[in-house]
């Protein structure tokens, strides 16, 4: 009930007759047939949508927390993983001494040029966990015979880490990039 019919209903006589206000108009929707209800359901149904689309891309960037590169599997089989630089200037076979696992790691980083007048010298390694945002340093670098040992390089949690060689090869930077899955 309106509220001016109110206050004319309260003051007149029964059975008298009362003005209305005239007929309001209300937009609908543009296609015939559409209701209140269907429009609702409709809202309801992309809602439905934006939350299954969601949950898909949450799952799509959680999956590159978990998900085990190839790269372990070739860690399994021969203990090393062997990659080339960016550059294509220099190969690098890195060995984990032990296993693979959260908290401190030591590795070995062996590095041959592809051309035999070339030198390579490892000017600083580093880890990152791109999915995150997480870098780490080892505690110590030592020279070796056979290359390099990398100790206490810190992988603070499961997943894919990104551990990156940089290196000057033939008076010129580049870098090798070795994934591990840290279980």
């Amino acid at each position: 009930m309106w509220a001016s019919e109110f206050r004319l209903s309260a003051v007149s006589a029964p059975g008298a007759e009362i003005a209305r206000p005239p007929a309001r108009r209300v937009n609908r929707l543009p296609s015939a047939g559409w209701d209140a209800a269907r429009a609702v359901q409709l809202v309801y149904d992309v809602s439905d949508s934006m939350k299954l689309l969601g949950a898909i891309l949450c799952t799509a960037i959680l999956s590159g927390c978990v998900a085990a590169p190839a790269s372990n599997d070739e860690l399994a089989e021969s203990g090393a993983l062997v990659r080339t630089s960016e550059a294509g200037l220099v190969r690098g076979r890195l060995t984990v001494l032990g296993s693979v696992e959260q908290g401190s790691n030591d590795f070995e980083l062996e590095l041959s040029p592809e051309s035999p007048n070339e030198s390579a010298k490892l000017e600083a390694m580093v880890a990152v966990m791109p999915n995150h945002g997480h870098r780490a340093e080892p505690t110590q670098i030592e020279r070796t015979e056979a290359g390099y040992r990398i100790l206490g390089l810190p992988l603070s949690m499961p997943g894919v880490w990104q551990v990156r060689a940089e290196i000057i090869a033939d008076e010129r930077a580049d870098e090798i990039t070795f994934e591990v899955d840290v279980p």
